[in-house]
């Protein structure tokens, strides 16, 4: 985030011009922070890809693999807060003597996992009633989901939809769908010198994981969503997007160089 803040500023641009294409770019670095954090909770290191469409007329496979890959990643949360959950309230040793001792009634189990939850996920005992401890737990996982999907993840989901990144243009359902102001941001943070499509669809690919052309789709969607062509029209729709924003120039031999024209070297 902080080498993308750099590039906008390098480019000397007046200060509410630098920060109109700073913004997507802080909401985008913030959106892939909440999803990367998660992944890792469930053992991935790696930040989850990004499988954009560049608006279509119609759906295709595009569509559906972008609205897999929004759906996929809004689900990590959920998953990251049951992990800790897991982790830090119900692997403890103690926890799990005290509900098998034999001796001790549903009530008495009940108060000390209450107790125990207390102690480690900060939970106020008079937010849950339940008879046993069974009860509870089941009551504490969904109270927990809950509480994300009522703050966290509609917080994810304004950053995704804030920055540009996530949309329902043409559909019922968000999906990958990248605003022109984002992927101008993009270009611009990225791009200092003309730069083949390619080169910038891999670059963009390594560096936020947005996957959008045939190359980088092949390794990352699901065998069933990837249609080769689909996702070359993908990139083409990129093309013509860049070009008609300034940001790319197409050459005799077809080839076509994403460009910068905000930045001086070039």
């Amino acid at each position: 985030m902080a080498e993308d803040v750099a590039a906008i500023l390098s480019l000397n641009l007046p200060d509410q011009d630098a920060f109109q294409y700073l913004q997507p770019l802080l909401g985008l670095h913030l959106y892939l922070y909440g999803i990367e954090t998660a992944n890792y909770m469930q053992g991935d290191s790696q930040l989850p890809a990004l499988i954009c469409e560049i608006l279509a007329p119609k759906s295709d496979l595009v569509r559906k693999a972008a609205v897999g890959s929004y759906l996929q990643n809004d689900s990590l949360g959920a998953m990251a807060v049951r992990k800790f959950i897991d982790k830090t309230a119900f692997a403890d040793t103690e926890l799990h003597k005290t509900l098998a001792d034999k001796a001790l009634d549903d009530l008495a189990k009940k108060e000390y996992l209450a107790e125990h939850l207390a102690r480690t996920c900060a939970f106020k005992k008079d937010r849950i009633e339940a008879p046993d401890p069974t009860t509870l737990t089941q009551k504490f996982y969904s109270f927990a989901d809950r509480l994300y999907r009522n703050g966290t993840a509609d917080g994810l989901t304004a950053l995704a939809t804030g920055c540009g990144l996530a949309s329902k243009r043409g559909t019922n359902r968000y999906r990958y769908a990248p605003t022109d102001d984002l992927l101008r941001a993009l270009v611009l943070a990225n791009v200092n010198a003309p730069l083949e499509e390619s080169a910038f669809l891999s670059h963009i690919h390594k560096r936020y994981r947005i996957v959008i052309g045939p190359t980088e789709a092949k390794n990352e969607v699901l065998n069933y969503l990837f249609d080769e062509t689909d996702f070359k029209k993908n990139r083409d729709r990129l093309a013509q997007h860049l070009i008609g924003m300034g940001l790319a120039h197409r050459m005799s031999d077809a080839c076509t160089y994403v460009i910068n024209p905000m930045d001086s070297r070039e």
